[in-house]
């Protein structure tokens, strides 16, 4: 091989270095921005799971409480959203044989025209009203912050062995770039809490299926307020002698009101 050819070689490879250092280069920066791009993505989603955090903590402190003030609201209404089917004895009622009024407000749950069948509130569609009431609050306190809108009257609520609330309308936060602030994305769910109480509805379920028991078995004997004193569990609170009962209902810090039906004897005035 001659000079010049070899020369054209030396060329050749000092040119062929250098486009790979150039391309090295370029390749480089291209990763670094990589990098930089998902790690900015990656920040920003790991800040969008820490306001999703945040949002849960919320809603569940929110939770708890709400159900204990919308637990007390159902007792305080003994239960009905609406005003029983027999209307309610006022807390200064005195009740034949007794000598000092209730004491407190009795809701009537059958009527003289029907005193057997004893009308049945409407339990849950009352306790996810005011929980729902509760929680609409909490999400006015936490739309003040500016950061997330928390959807209204949003839950709906299973009251067993715990209490479940689930949210019917996902909760919706922004995915914002760190630096810029610019939204790059969304993150949306639907909260759900759970509480360890016991079933907060079962006192009245239990205390509504005594009282339909006994409307019926203390219909039409001759002394119904000493029929019902015979037939309720312990613990309840009986008032009343003639044909007006009241009964003062422990585990639910409740009062119910019967209006039953003296045997009629024949020949007496």
């Amino acid at each position: 091989m001659n000079r010049r050819g070899v020369d054209f070689m030396v060329l050749l490879l000092v040119a062929i270095i250098i486009c790979l250092i150039a391309l090295y280069i370029e390749l480089q920066k291209k990763v670094e921005s990589d990098r930089v791009v998902i790690g900015q993505h990656q920040s920003a989603a790991l800040n969008s799971f820490a306001d999703r955090r945040k949002v849960d903590l919320f809603v569940e402190g929110a939770a708890e409480f709400s159900l204990r003030v919308a637990f007390l609201r159902v007792q305080a209404r003994n239960g009905f959203e609406g005003a029983p089917c027999g209307g309610v004895w006022s807390s200064d009622r005195v009740l034949d044989g007794e000598s000092a009024p209730l004491g407190r407000a009795c809701a009537v749950v059958n009527t003289p025209e029907k005193p057997k069948e004893v009308c049945v509130p409407e339990l849950t569609s009352f306790l996810r009203r005011v929980f729902n009431e509760g929680m609409n609050r909490y999400a006015e306190l936490y739309a003040q912050r500016g950061v997330v809108s928390l959807p209204r009257d949003n839950y709906e609520v299973f009251a067993g062995d715990e209490f479940l609330a689930v949210a019917r309308s996902p909760v919706v936060i922004d995915v914002k770039k760190l630096q810029s602030g610019v939204p790059i994305g969304q993150v949306g769910w639907r909260p759900s809490v759970a509480l360890p109480q016991s079933n907060v509805l079962q006192p009245f379920k239990d205390a509504f299926e005594v009282l339909s028991r006994v409307a019926v078995e203390c219909h039409g004997v001759p002394v119904p307020a000493a029929c019902v004193r015979g037939k309720v569990p312990s613990g309840w609170q009986v008032r009343g002698s003639g044909a007006e009962v009241a009964l003062v209902v422990p585990n639910a810090r409740s009062c119910f009101g019967l209006q039953l039906v003296p045997q009629v004897v024949e020949g007496s005035s």
